[in-house]
């Protein structure tokens, strides 16, 4: 079951892949990663998204699909499930998506701006090893040391209060079409994305079972969201 996780930067769509990654052996495909990854080697085109990114925008969709095709294919080729984050973003993204796999689900990650701002300016990263933590549980975070190798850890240039405000404000302007075109497809769910990690993962968890069960009507009946 391929899944796409929508939600504003800070709504816990990593950590729901890490939990798919880590327990149902999904494949995770970022699209903020992969835009990182390229940043990282220091490429024109990464100098460029780093720009983008810098001002709090979104990179443009044909830049997408060429970094994101490549981890599509290979994956297929595994044979695993694919959870999606931050992508589609758009109806365009969407169908272009829909080209090259099937998407059995769409979970909505319902998330305040109040709670989006606490868990990113809290947010850690280390360079090293790409752990993220933060400093509100993570007593070596608060040392600003990495728990898993030990490095210092960073803040994430784009963790300001400015970008993530920008980037929230985005997201809830442009949400509505993407909302609807899974919720018209009978694809979409809710899960209240203010309550911690472990909520959200017993969720997952149920969504599994059902799945496993071949059960995919009871999933929409005890999370289905219709956004019109």
């Amino acid at each position: 079951m391929n899944i796409i996780l929508i939600g504003a930067p800070g709504s816990g769509k990593g950590s729901l892949s890490a939990i798919l990654c880590e327990q149902y052996n999904y494949v995770h495909i970022s699209t903020g990663n992969l835009v990182r990854d390229e940043i990282a080697k220091n490429t024109p085109l990464g100098k460029n998204m780093a720009k983008v990114i810098n001002k709090g925008k979104l990179v443009d969709s044909e830049t997408i699909y060429s970094l994101l095709n490549s981890s599509v294919k290979n994956a297929i080729k595994e044979n695993k499930s694919i959870v999606f984050d931050g992508f589609p973003r758009t109806i365009e993204q969407a169908e272009y998506l829909s080209k090259i796999v099937d998407i059995e689900l769409a979970i909505f990650l319902d998330c305040s701006e109040k709670t989006i701002l606490n868990r990113l300016l809290t947010r850690r990263l280390c360079p090293k090893c790409g752990f993220t933590t933060n400093t509100r549980t993570d007593k070596q975070a608060q040392k600003e040391i990495c728990a898993k190798c030990g490095s210092k850890l960073v803040v994430r240039e784009d963790d300001n209060i400015d970008t993530i405000t920008n980037r929230f404000q985005i997201f809830n302007n442009n949400n509505a079409p993407i909302l609807r075109y899974y919720g018209d497809k009978k694809l979409l769910i809710k899960i209240n994305a203010n309550k911690n990690i472990n909520y959200m993962a017993k969720v997952i968890s149920q969504i599994m079972e059902f799945y496993k069960l071949k059960e995919m009507p009871f999933i929409f009946k005890k999370f289905g969201y219709d956004p019109n």
